[in-house]
């Protein structure tokens, strides 16, 4: 479903549903509104796609993967690209992100939010100088939010629903939040228990994804081989509230 939350002057609004969760697209500088109504028609079509493939239904893709863990049995080439994306994120992560360890089976509800993502601002940045999508602790942004104003992402400190611990100034980049209430470490098969949150900040949304999500099962230590990844940064907070960043994290003073 595809809703048209605002539409005022040079700026459109709209939600659309994705796996359960809303996501929000903000557009900038629209100069054409039929243009950025076939964008975004566009856009809805490929999240309905993607629904359709990675949702949780029995008769999906994923699911049918899942059950009887033989790709060749699978036919839908998103599944191959999403394979792809979670094996790099893998390698990667020193292992630390394994959507095929977890109990039950694949899953890849740590990566295929911010997968989904990237083909979704490629339909939409032609027609808009600044484009925001928002999904579930998921952002990506592309262009600025005003002339020569970058996009404000604000990080949530943990278990709190307004509260911030941090705000980033980004354009061009995704921004993902993982908590440790959602990640189970594949390794031992039990919910994560080293970091409350991890927020990653990178040029691939599904890797940001897949990345905040293997810091949290990781703990601290994964900082260490997040920061040989070229062009990505991480903001963490332990049980304890402290807070770790790498250095050229773009958060405010």
């Amino acid at each position: 479903m595809t809703r048209t939350v605002e539409r005022a002057g040079h700026r459109l609004v709209r939600s659309h549903e994705l796996l359960g969760e809303t996501l929000h697209v903000d557009l900038r500088g629209v100069a054409d509104d039929e243009a950025a109504d076939r964008a975004s028609a566009a856009a809805a079509a490929w999240l309905r796609r993607v629904d359709g493939v990675f949702g949780p239904g029995r008769d999906s893709a994923v699911s049918r993967l899942r059950r009887d863990r033989r790709i060749a049995e699978v036919d839908e080439p998103l599944v191959e690209d999403l394979l792809m994306a979670c094996e790099r994120a893998w390698a990667a992560s020193d292992g630390w992100f394994d959507p095929w360890g977890l109990p039950g089976g694949f899953d890849p509800a740590g990566i295929v939010l911010g997968w989904a993502l990237g083909p979704t601002a490629e339909l939409l940045a032609p027609v808009a100088t600044g484009v925001r999508i928002d999904a579930a602790g998921d952002v990506l942004v592309r262009g600025e939010r005003a002339a020569g104003a970058p996009w404000a992402v604000g990080v949530r400190r943990p278990d709190a629903l307004t509260d911030l611990t941090a705000v980033l100034d980004v354009t061009d980049i995704a921004v993902s939040t993982s908590t440790g209430s959602g990640v189970i470490d594949s390794r031992s098969g039990r919910p994560a228990r080293r970091l409350r949150s991890a927020t990653v900040v990178g040029p691939d949304a599904a890797l940001a994804d897949a990345f905040a999500t293997a810091l949290v099962a990781c703990g601290v230590p994964g900082l260490d081989w997040l920061t040989v990844q070229p062009g990505y940064e991480a903001y963490a907070v332990d049980l304890d509230g402290r807070t770790y960043s790498t250095s050229g994290l773009p958060r405010r003073p």
